[in-house]
């Protein structure tokens, strides 16, 4: 995101949306709801833009050009140019403020650096001298740095050899292993975390779905428009948030219901007494309707564990359905990947190499020849 500012003299526009391509399925999970609309609508503006419009944008909207030729955002731009003025004229209207203005706006280049924020402003990435020649390119050297970093020390695009993920006590390189999945502190990485791209890409289009099409400019989510499941990083908080599913949906003691973290909420319970409700006369199972109106959280409770008392009593062999249904849903939703899994979602985009780039000599096998990444 920061060198499509930075690219080139006025920016890079292009890059600047494969960045919001990235990002727009990551939000789409995390929920980022009005971050979501804002890409989806910028997209969508794109998309219906004329090539003039396209022209302008790209070469005079997009970035401004400092008084050394240094390109940051426009936005960027002009907040710190009212800063400068502000900090030379106040903040007050008083007579010959239009003239002052225009000459602190004419003097920007030649008056003396004070503060972070003027200089940031007349001169960009430089730090000491006036002039427009840049001997040090800040983008040039975090793309050699990125480039080093994947090619060189983690060796992730190496053709023949694993990727490199560490160095042990000597300093050798420690190798990853198939299906090796370690996380610090010694926790168990959940191999479906690693198609939450694929999932952010689906929920992207549902809320374009439902917030540009079928109702414009809506407000809030819901689980009835797009779906709240998040994918867990760690087997052990997947554990956790599978035994607090069971508890909710199977437990008749007060202090563990209590007790739950995180909190088990009044919305909850009413969610569980419907749905408990809902099975009890699908089994046949007679029950007096609870009413939920005007209820604190410890009387809900209380009614919700009377009435499953009498469910699993007239059902034993309930608590065990109800288990074994949460344990399947949470396989399906977090269980690991299979091998033809794995395999499917390694050849998507995210995780390979253009064919293009596959075909190139330096990533052809070539056996008894050096396959490192050439300098």
């Amino acid at each position: 995101m920061k060198a499509s500012e930075s690219l080139n003299q006025r920016g890079s526009v292009e890059l600047f949306l494969t960045c919001l391509e990235l990002a727009l399925p990551v939000f789409a999970m995390t929920h980022k709801t009005d971050y979501v609309r804002l890409i989806t609508d910028w997209f969508v503006t794109w998309h219906c833009a004329s090539d003039a419009f396209k022209a302008l944008y790209s070469n005079f909207i997009f970035v401004q050009v400092t008084s050394s030729g240094y390109p940051i955002w426009s936005d960027l731009f002009m907040e710190m140019s009212i800063m400068d003025i502000r900090k030379h004229c106040g903040k007050t209207v008083r007579r010959g403020l239009d003239k002052k203005i225009e000459h602190v706006c004419n003097q920007i280049p030649k008056k003396q650096k004070k503060g972070n924020i003027m200089q940031s402003l007349r001169e960009g990435a430089q730090s000491k001298k006036e002039t427009r020649s840049r001997t040090h390119d800040p983008i040039a050297d975090t793309l050699t740095t990125v480039y080093d970093r994947i090619h060189r020390e983690l060796q992730l695009f190496h053709a023949t050899e694993p990727p490199i993920i560490g160095k042990n006590n000597e300093g050798r390189p420690i190798f990853a292993a198939e299906g090796d999945l370690g996380l610090p502190d010694g926790e168990v990485f959940n191999a479906k975390a690693a198609s939450v791209i694929g999932l952010g890409k689906e929920r992207a289009v549902q809320y374009c779905q439902v917030n540009n099409i079928n109702e414009q400019y809506k407000v809030g989510r819901s689980e009835d428009d797009v779906p709240l499941t998040k994918i867990k990083i760690k087997i052990a908080d997947i554990t956790a948030e599978q035994s607090r599913a069971i508890a909710i949906a199977t437990s008749t003691n007060l202090e563990t219901l209590k007790s739950l973290k995180p909190r088990f909420i009044i919305k909850e319970i009413t969610k569980a007494i419907s749905e408990l409700e809902s099975r009890m006369k699908a089994d046949r199972v007679t029950f007096k309707k609870i009413k939920q109106k005007k209820r604190n959280r410890e009387e809900l409770l209380e009614k919700l564990i009377k009435l499953r008392s009498k469910y699993f009593q007239a059902k034993p062999e309930a608590k065990d359905v109800l288990t074994n249904e949460i344990k399947a849903k949470f396989r399906e939703q977090h269980g690991a990947l299979d091998d033809a899994e794995r395999k499917e979602l390694l050849q998507t985009g995210l995780y390979a190499l253009d064919g293009s780039v596959l075909d190139m000599d330096r990533y052809a096998k070539r056996p008894g020849e050096d396959q490192g990444i050439p300098g």
